[in-house]
């Protein structure tokens, strides 16, 4: 599930405390009447950053449209296009826009960012074909490409020449004679032309110029717009959905009993598919809520979590029907199980662990030490140990050893775990929210006991293998459910960036809310992003 940030202008814009308190952003930017939403984001190694963005053409609210960048100032976006597009801004470690690039839909579309320990700019894009040709004809415009972009076709994978001027060899494959269509789409901005529609992992270079394009053809007809994408150790990738099918299920020589199912393969440095596995669920589909479902600690192991309705089936070395474990005399809640997966860099099944209560999978995030998950429960135990839920305490943060031992659970009275981040010092860092139901309500992690000002509904937590807080940074922002991502990422000092959206129900200046924030009116949704100040 997907969240935006509302904020509260009777409770908070006249709070005096909003005028005294230490700035909460180092920097920020945002929008005003640009209907966009940053999906996604990462950190490069000189704290610049990268995001991307769905673009949904003007909102026509609050006069001027503008984007203002890290120092306040106008950054002209009056190129967009006005439909629909995916867009890709790099920002300097002061937050000022070194540059964009802008996808229109009928391209395509940018789905997820990562970077490698090169700091290449990783995308998983969606190309869809507007022009048709057989392969053989004559490529006619291929000449002209090579020589504006210095990209070569013909193999699976095309690459540029590098910033020194050394080109990286690549294997041609040998074109067979085919007389159906092909369909080709075209991105110039991102420097692909005339290449097969489906699903490409773009390298781009710190400037924003095309290193490498792979064509990964095992994901052609695969849900992308729910997709986790990941790069992994040794140029490798991971990749998560829902909603293979029985095609899937049959490259993976698994048998699909027709029903629900999600999916995690491992692909290789050129896509080709290494490995994949297959949760099928008995009767309906799975439930998916708050951060991401899918990491890996530095060893290698994935963690892959969810929830079922009615039971699932873990396929790929283990062949197992669990049924619902929880009291049916539960009202008023829809009876889920969360569940989680631990996997071998081979794609073996190591374990799988079941809730044992009526619960949600949330997020999670792993060091080599174990497995941070954050899950919510409807009853009075959690990973199958009697935990307290006094006090509207109803999500847990866990710590599981590799070996699927539990180590620790904490209560919190916490609405969700909006995203998890590990340091690198191998503790959690997690941007969670309070919600509204407890707007009247002290918050407090048991450890410690730390607690929220009245008035803050969001923080920034740290807590260590052991379980002990560490740090709690708190502030006013709301972050209730909504269809947006509200994202974290952490820089190698561990300072703490966020993007999300929030959501004004009439035109009012940001600032009025936190006075680090831009200079900008919104009215509806104000896309943010910007860098904590620690």
């Amino acid at each position: 599930m997907k969240i935006k940030i509302y904020l509260c202008f009777l409770l908070l814009a006249i709070n005096p405390r909003a005028q005294a308190q230490e700035a909460l952003f180092e920097w920020a930017a945002g929008a005003q009447n640009l209907n966009f939403y940053f999906q996604d984001f990462v950190i490069l190694s000189d704290n610049s950053v990268v995001a991307i963005a769905k673009y949904e053409e003007v909102n026509y609210h609050t006069g001027e449209s503008v984007f203002r960048q890290g120092d306040g100032e106008v950054f002209d976006l009056r190129d967009l296009y006005n439909e629909n597009a995916s867009m890709i801004m790099k920002f300097s470690p002061q937050g000022l826009v070194e540059w964009y690039h802008v996808i229109s839909e009928r391209a395509g579309a940018i789905y997820q960012v990562e970077k490698n320990e090169a700091d290449d700019i990783i995308l998983l894009v969606g190309v869809i074909g507007t022009e048709v040709y057989r392969p053989d004809d004559e490529y006619e415009y291929e000449e002209e490409y090579e020589e504006e972009y210095g990209v070569e076709h013909g193999g699976e994978v095309r690459e540029t020449e590098d910033e020194e001027g050394a080109g990286e060899e690549y294997e041609e494959e040998e074109e067979e004679e085919n007389e159906e269509e092909i369909y080709l789409g075209n991105m110039r901005e991102l420097g692909l032309y005339g290449v097969p529609e489906g699903t490409h992992i773009v390298h781009l270079r710190a400037n924003g110029s095309l290193r490498q394009d792979i064509h990964a053809e095992i994901l052609g007809d695969l849900n992308l717009e729910n997709a986790i994408f990941l790069n992994y150790l040794e140029g490798k990738y991971l990749f998560a959905s829902t909603g293979g099918g029985e095609e899937l299920a049959q490259k993976l020589q698994l048998n699909h009993p027709g029903t629900g199912d999600e999916y995690v393969l491992a692909l290789g440095a050129v896509g080709e598919l290494l490995w994949g596995d297959m949760v099928f669920y008995r009767d309906a589909w799975g439930y998916i809520v708050g951060g991401r479902g899918l990491c890996f600690a530095p060893d290698g192991t994935i963690y892959r979590g969810g929830s079922y309705e009615k039971g699932a089936s873990f396929s790929n070395g283990l062949q197992t029907l669990t049924p619902i474990s929880y009291e049916e005399a539960l009202k008023g809640h829809e009876k889920y199980e969360g569940y989680l997966i631990s996997y071998s860099p081979e794609g073996k099944i190591n374990w799988v662990k079941r809730e044992g209560c009526a619960s949600y999978f949330g997020a999670i995030a792993a060091t080599n030490a174990g497995v941070y998950i954050a899950h919510r429960t409807l009853e009075d135990k959690l990973m199958e140990q009697i935990v307290d839920t006094t006090g509207g305490k109803s999500l847990g943060i866990s710590f599981i050893h590799p070996d699927g031992k539990v180590q620790w659970n904490i209560m919190t009275a916490i609405e969700k775990a909006e995203d998890m981040q590990i340091d690198d010092s191998g503790n959690l860092l997690m941007l969670s929210s309070l919600g509204l139901r407890y707007r009247h309500q002290p918050f407090f992690i048991e450890l410690d006991e730390y607690k929220l000002p009245k008035e803050d509904r969001a923080f920034i937590v740290s807590i260590n293998p052991q379980g002990e807080v560490q740090h709690l940074q708190s502030f006013k922002l709301h972050l209730p459910s909504s269809n947006t991502p509200t994202l974290m990422r952490a820089d190698k000092a561990d300072a703490c960036y966020i993007s999300g959206q929030m959501w004004l129900g009439f035109a009012l200046d940001i600032q009025l809310i936190e006075k680090s924030l831009p200079p900008l009116k919104g009215s509806g949704g104000v896309p943010i992003l910007g860098k904590i100040r620690k």
